[in-house]
């Protein structure tokens, strides 16, 4: 059972590992995961061919209101419920999100091992949860390991990513070219000028998509368009849950992004929040980047993006500093910057595991076996 939604930065990495598993374990092994009505997995698990069972979104409140005062009977039912589906499995993996909390208390309750991966580079509540109820963990960056002393013996396997971005990163520069120049193109843009992709994670980014907007109507409408806002050709996944503007010969406007590789490909410099997957992927196929970290949480997307800048493959902008304004006195030479890398760099030297995947799956192997499962 694996568990993990809301974003696809926690479902993408356990399709991966279900992947491995598969091939591992054989075809017959029954892999199925849970979530909640209200994320991202609704969509990729059942188009990846999987099963999905959903529990009860149970959101911590931050503050004390009336929703806190329901607060523990909507975290019960969840358990509840996540009892039902994870009674019978042989383990648990979890990879965060809202729906990992009650899917370890069901797996702690019914004994069933746990595996927790911690994408970022501070560990999320849930995932500490799932440590402290005796689960073993795996990591992506180093310093989640001083979470506190159980997670000194986590094993770091690095970060699953989907293996057609694994395949676009191996490639060399000349095939490296040739696949951008056809990626550039199944988007109907042209490959002799510049693509930014801009994308604010699987549900979106209002602050991201505003500032792009605004920085794109003040082109348009300037008496005065540079010959670079005029070249600059977009690639905006919006999200799913944002109003699609109009796409136009240098505007791509897309709710979502299925094939990341196929964008990745064509970009020259990438936009986007600072997830885990996103950093590693960015990594991966070596192109520059601007974060802009989400401002709520526990800091990790900062942190998720600290070595890709200490590398000057990134730079972090805060997200109430992403502005318009931002964009016309930086935009050009980020552009710049970003192509003279990717004409002149043939990969990061960022640390990013492409066999992930498979050692979280040898990981869930052997947790099991250890039980007698």
């Amino acid at each position: 059972m694996i568990a993990g939604g809301g974003t696809a930065g926690h479902v993408e990495p356990g399709l991966a590992v279900a992947q491995e598993l598969r091939k591992a374990l054989g075809a017959n092994t029954v892999i199925e995961f849970l979530g909640t009505k209200e994320g991202v997995e609704t969509d990729l698990v059942p188009r990846a061919g999987y099963t999905l069972h959903t529990i009860k979104k149970a959101v911590m409140p931050r503050t004390l209101n009336l929703r806190a005062v329901g607060f523990p009977f909507t975290f019960l039912r969840s358990i509840s419920q996540a009892r039902r589906v994870v009674r019978g499995a042989d383990v648990v993996i979890g990879f965060g999100g809202y729906v990992c909390a009650p899917a370890y208390l069901a797996a702690w309750i019914s004994r069933t091992p746990i595996l927790v991966h911690e994408a970022n580079a501070k560990a999320g509540f849930a995932n500490r949860l799932g440590v402290a109820l005796g689960g073993s963990v795996a990591i992506t960056f180093e310093s989640a390991r001083q979470t506190s002393r159980r997670w000194r013996s986590a094993v770091t396997t690095g970060l699953p990513i989907k293996s057609e971005i694994i395949e676009l990163a191996r490639l060399n520069p000349a095939e490296r070219e040739k696949r951008r120049v056809e990626a550039v193109q199944s988007f109907g843009l042209n490959p002799a000028q510049p693509v930014v992709l801009v994308f604010g994670g699987s549900l979106g980014a209002q602050r991201i998509n505003e500032a792009i907007g605004q920085y794109r109507i003040g082109a348009i409408n300037s008496l005065n368009q540079s010959e670079f806002a005029a070249n600059t050709q977009w690639i905006h996944a919006v999200g799913s849950r944002s109003e699609l503007p109009a796409s136009t010969d240098t505007y791509k406007a897309l709710p979502y992004i299925y094939q990341m590789e196929t964008a990745y490909a064509a970009a020259d410099l990438v936009i986007s929040r600072s997830g885990a997957v996103t950093c590693q992927e960015v990594a991966a196929i070596s192109r520059r980047a601007i974060f802009v970290p989400l401002p709520i949480g526990n800091g990790e997307q900062a942190h998720n993006a600290a070595d890709l800048v200490s590398q000057g493959l990134a730079e972090i902008v805060e997200n109430q500093s992403f502005t318009s304004d931002w964009l016309e006195r930086h935009l050009e030479q980020a552009v710049e910057q970003a192509i003279d890398w990717r004409t002149t760099a043939s990969k990061t030297t960022a640390l990013v595991s492409m066999n992930a995947a498979r050692l979280i799956g040898e990981l869930a192997i052997s947790t099991m076996t250890r039980v007698g499962r």
